[in-house]
Formats: structure tokens, C-alpha cells, sequence
């Protein structure tokens, strides 16, 4: 078994690629996250790369107690309180189509509509109506606030990188 943190060397990044690496050359090795990233994001990247479990800091001795147990009888283990996040985060991804995605991914990296146009071959117009139907979607009303929704750009990058 192997528990680890998602921030290795000052890197979240690093913490996945780990988990990845050691689920790859070890696939029966089971693997708990601990870490002080409650993000829906963070959990779905690391269940993606080959965590079994995912605990909190913040939880009490106990949570990761059973997330050991848990795992090492073959069951996937997400705290309680983040498994409704986790859901709520992954149906509103399902929401989008893929340019969508691709659209919601340049505006998180700051671009205009007239630059994402451009970018993806795009008319302005189509651009416009696509950010509309986004925001509909998800009942955001500005550029702002969708920025807000992932509360970081790194996030959305990383949990959207599959599509």
C-alpha cells in the first residue's frame, strides 16, 4: 500500500504523476491520496491516474482508517464529504460537448471571444452563442463567474486535459 500527498516537491502535479507511474509498473499496488486539496478536480485526477482512496487532511484519524480498510479489500474509498462534490463536479463536466470544452479552456487562459475564434477556426458569432448556451448550462451569467466556477485554471486544465 502506498499513502501519499498530491504536493510533492512544491508540485501537485508531481503527486499525480507518481500515482500514475507506480499504478503503471505496480497495478497491484493500492493507493490512498491524503492531502490537504479537497478539490473535485484533485480527487478525479487522482482516481484517474490510480488511487483507490482519497482523505483529507482536515478528516479525523478515523476517515483515513477506513479508507485503509476499504482499499485493501479492493473497494474505491472517497470521503463522505467529498464524494457529493466529486459527482456534482463530474455531471456538470458531462454537460459539455467538446467544443464546449475547448471554448471554456480558452477563456479560463484569458482569451477574447474574437482570439478564440480565431484559435479555433471559429466565426465570432458561433463563439458567442457557444458561451451563452455554457453559461445556460451550468446558470452562470458572465465571464466572471465561470472563471469562478473552477476556482483555478490549472483545475479545469487538468480534469478537461481528456477531452
Amino acid at each position: 500500500m502506498l499513502i501519499t500527498d498530491l504536493n510533492l516537491d512544491g508540485e501537485n502535479d508531481a503527486g499525480i504523476s507518481l500515482i500514475g507511474a507506480c499504478h503503471e509498473k505496480f497495478p497491484q499496488i493500492k493507493i490512498i491520496v491524503y492531502s490537504m486539496h479537497s478539490s473535485p478536480s484533485f480527487v478525479n485526477s487522482a482516481i484517474e491516474a490510480g488511487a483507490m482512496g482519497y482523505v483529507t487532511k482536515l478528516s479525523d484519524e478515523s476517515e483515513l482508517r477506513k479508507a485503509i480498510e476499504s482499499v485493501m479489500t479492493g473497494t474505491l474509498y472517497v470521503e463522505p464529504s467529498l464524494a457529493k462534490s466529486l459527482v456534482s463536479f463530474e455531471h456538470s463536466l458531462s454537460k459539455f460537448t467538446k467544443r464546449e470544452i475547448s471554448i471554456i479552456q480558452l477563456v479560463m487562459q484569458k482569451y477574447t471571444n474574437p482570439e478564440i475564434a480565431e484559435k479555433l477556426g471559429l466565426n465570432k458569432r458561433t463563439v458567442e452563442n457557444n458561451i451563452s448556451r455554457i453559461y445556460t448550462k451550468i446558470g452562470l451569467n458572465s465571464r466572471e463567474e465561470l472563471l469562478g466556477y473552477w476556482k483555478e485554471e490549472e483545475e479545469f486544465r487538468r480534469v478537461t486535459s481528456k477531452f
